[in-house]
């Protein structure tokens, strides 16, 4: 996959907002991947700041939470992109980015992996994937799911349930887990995601380019994990 580089920097290539004689400008985040640099307003710092605003955000403790949840929500979503469709598409990326911002997780049905031949749920003790997802899943939107502070929350929920012996499939590490629900929650966005880009002439091209993910996606991601899961736990799916 490569290395992937983000980083927030004051945007003094645009007109600046004059106050009083001094300059305020926008944060925008610059994000480099497999040779490609894209870069798109902040969704955080979303005010004007001025050079000196800029430094002592960056520098304060009040701040790194936030500061440190944008950037490690932005390199999982272009992680996960990667992974998904091979490339670093700079407009699928900056296009999923924005509208991860706003997209509530709870409205993103996870709850059934479906095949052509099979079905198997992810919720309650019939899960295949050994945990009941929808319970572990926070109430926030997707960009801030993707941060750190969601990740590391959710992390702490699967260790807690796998003490209480839910979770059964002890063959799947905690990590290994929390990808594959990152996955699944980024795969069945897509609908949600298409949705968003539709009307867009230049968006449009996405949904030609990797159709294959729009629209066979979610059945070729719930065969891998049924044939993954239902091998690990050396057991046939029962739902």
């Amino acid at each position: 996959m490569g290395t992937i580089s983000v980083k927030h920097f004051l945007n003094k290539n645009l007109k600046p907002y004059m106050i009083n004689g001094t300059a305020y400008y926008s944060i925008y985040v610059l994000v480099t991947a497999q040779r490609k640099t894209t870069k798109f307003k902040s969704l955080t710092f979303t005010e004007y700041y001025s050079e000196q605003d800029f430094n002592e955000l960056m520098n304060s403790p009040e701040n790194k939470t936030a500061i440190d949840n944008e950037l490690t929500s932005i390199k999982r979503i272009a992680e996960i992109i990667i992974a998904e469709i091979g490339v670093f598409d700079t407009m699928f990326f900056t296009a999923y980015v924005n509208f991860s911002k706003g997209c509530e997780i709870t409205n993103i049905n996870i709850d059934v992996l479906q095949t052509e031949t099979d079905i198997a749920q992810t919720f309650g003790k019939k899960s295949i994937l050994g945990i009941s997802v929808r319970d572990v899943l926070p109430l926030c939107d997707l960009f801030e799911f993707y941060g750190i502070e969601q990740q590391t929350e959710l992390k702490k929920q699967i260790n807690t349930i796998s003490d209480k012996d839910f979770f059964y499939n002890k063959k799947i590490s905690t990590d290994e887990l929390m990808q594959d629900i990152n996955n699944l929650i980024f795969v069945f966005s897509m609908p949600f995601f298409q949705h968003y880009i539709r009307g867009r002439k230049k968006s449009m091209d996405l949904i030609l380019t990797y159709l294959e993910l729009f629209l066979e996606g979610k059945e070729i991601l719930s065969t891998m994990l049924m044939k993954k899961y239902t091998i690990r736990n050396n057991k046939k799916y029962n739902p």
